[in-house]
């Protein structure tokens, strides 16, 4: 019965002619007996990197970049792999995590890493017909984060991390508020990542979780070191100004657009009832003062009008006055003799 024939080939080098069909040394063969059809790699040659994970006999290396893609035939195909060398002392969080417990706890928000999100495939049919993968739910689509990229911590946990994918491909709306800009400022370390010509941005609608077996720190220029490496201290974090508006490009990624809005003026709302508070405690302590005041000032009237009664009686003792003659008296001796003690 005839099936499906993929031939795996080790890709040669700059030159050779994969689109003849024509390869290197053969690394394995997969024939398929009774299956219609085979997912296989998407692979561009103007596009962007695509990997694929094979075990070859007599081979060290399990990750290979796809170099070439040829159909040779209607039930025949030949695939061109290269090592992937700069995967090789690669080492995920998954793995970090089993001889530092802490790591964790190093990717705070704002942290960058890397994230293998995977790639999208093709499906070859036995009629020879190349298909999208629609039909394959269980596999990266067309619409849905793939490849590496480079990415923001939002949250992690000992499980998970929920990261925001970064992007070259500027805004299609630039009234898009969930997608922001990141700054040279922020991937200067970065090695293929710091190219100040090269914008970069934040989807920030596109916020995935995904499994600490698929995040690895980015390759990066590190002080002290002659050569760029990937730091499982996962040190590489975003600048403050970026941290700052990266916040505000995830609420409006999350329908909360006036968040930071609101936040700013319950802020400014809270600085005022502060205000109003340390002001209120100042009034109520001179309201205990003036209370206090106010009962001196009450007891000396009352001793006052004790005097002055007792003054009028004696002037009535003294005198034939009547009591509006001696009240009248007494009045005008006090304002003379307040005149005299003021110095008028």
């Amino acid at each position: 019965m005839t099936g499906l024939i993929i031939n795996y080939y080790l890709h040669s080098g700059v030159g050779q002619a994969v689109d003849e069909g024509v390869g290197g040394r053969l690394l394995g063969v997969e024939r398929f007996e009774g299956i219609n059809e085979k997912l296989l790699p998407s692979y561009d040659e103007n596009g962007h990197k695509v990997s694929v994970t094979k075990f070859f006999e007599g081979y060290e290396d399990h990750r290979w970049l796809v170099k070439g893609l040829v159909y040779i035939s209607t039930i025949e195909t030949s695939v061109y792999l290269e090592p992937w060398k700069s995967s090789q002392r690669e080492e995920f969080l998954s793995q970090t995590k089993k001889s530092n417990h802490t790591v964790i706890g190093r990717l705070h928000f704002g942290t960058l890493v890397e994230v293998e999100f995977g790639f999208i495939p093709r499906v070859r049919k036995l009629n020879g017909d190349v298909r999208s993968n629609k039909r394959y739910p269980d596999t990266v689509h067309n619409g849905e984060m793939h490849k590496r990229r480079l990415c923001i911590v939002v949250k992690a946990d000992n499980a998970r991390a929920q990261v925001v994918p970064l992007t070259s491909q500027a805004p299609e709306s630039p009234g898009d508020r969930s997608l922001c800009p990141i700054g040279a400022g922020s991937l200067s370390d970065l090695v293929s990542y710091n190219d100040p010509t090269i914008p970069s941005y934040a989807i920030c609608r596109m916020i995935k979780t995904v499994a600490h077996s698929r995040i690895l720190p980015p390759l990066s220029k590190q002080r002290g070191a002659t050569k760029p490496f990937r730091d499982n201290r996962y040190s590489k974090k975003l600048n403050s100004a970026d941290r700052a508006t990266f916040k505000q490009a995830l609420s409006h990624a999350v329908g909360l657009a006036d968040y930071y809005d609101v936040k700013e003026k319950v802020s400014d709302y809270y600085r005022k009832l502060e205000a109003a508070n340390h002001e209120n405690e100042n009034l109520a302590e001179q309201v205990v003062r003036l209370t206090a005041e106010q009962a001196r000032v009450e007891a000396v009237a009352s001793r006052c009008e004790a005097l002055l009664e007792i003054m009028i009686d004696w002037r009535r003792g003294v005198s034939e006055d009547s009591l509006e003659q001696a009240r009248a008296y007494i009045e005008t001796e006090l304002t003379d003799y307040m005149a005299i003690l003021s110095g008028d």
